[in-house]
């Protein structure tokens, strides 16, 4: 049970990292003029 809730966190995670990853990059699209 402890190493799912690890899988879990690292996923949880790893997909915020994601989001953030291509939110960055399309500001950096929009600023790119």
């Amino acid at each position: 049970m402890n190493g799912t809730l690890l899988q879990y966190i690292i996923g949880q995670r790893k997909l915020s990292f994601f989001v953030h990853l291509k939110y960055s990059n399309r500001l950096l699209q929009l600023t790119d003029f």
